[in-house]
């Protein structure tokens, strides 16, 4: 009974070692044969940045906002911001509409067509790729019916630091 026990350990620590030695060749071909896309990979990882955000909250579209005003993306003035949204100031500790600072941050906006479909808006993250533009990427849920119609948006502050061209991918 030893003697099979002892075999069969034996088998199995030359399966075990012949299977580790044949992966690390297939490593070490791989990286000989794909060493130039294997560089490249790594230097697009390196090259892009996940943004940090913050929501502004206690705000509305107005009905004013022209169409073109609708489509933008990037807000980087007060009057611009103005132009497109107000404070929906409500009671209580979280009522305040947030403070936006101009000088040293801009606005991510997304605005849904006013429907009357129940719409959520998630941001996935934002990244800055090596174009240095900001994809914004997006998940939007849509839901049933309402008896009644909204503007779904997302308003996201982000820091100057991290400036350049909005894309939204959805």
């Amino acid at each position: 009974m030893k003697k099979i026990l002892v075999s069969v350990l034996l088998v199995s620590i030359l399966v075990i070692s012949g299977c580790s030695k044949n992966s690390e060749l297939s490593k070490e071909s791989v990286k000989n044969d794909n060493s130039k896309k294997v560089e490249t990979v790594v230097k697009k990882e390196e090259s892009l940045k996940t943004v940090p955000f913050s929501f502004a909250k206690n705000y509305f579209v107005k009905n004013s906002a022209s169409e073109e005003s609708l489509k933008i993306n990037k807000i980087e003035s007060i009057d611009v911001f103005e132009s497109i949204f107000g404070m929906a100031t409500l009671m209580g500790d979280n009522g305040t509409p947030t403070v936006i600072d101009f000088k040293n941050q801009f606005l991510v906006s997304y605005i849904v067509p006013e429907t009357d479909i129940k719409t959520e808006i998630n941001v996935k993250n934002i990244i800055q790729n090596e174009k240095n533009e900001l994809v914004v990427n997006l998940e939007i849920k849509e839901g049933e019916k309402q008896s009644f119609t909204s503007q779904p948006f997302i308003l996201l502050i982000v820091d100057k630091k991290y400036n350049g061209d909005v894309v939204i991918k959805k």
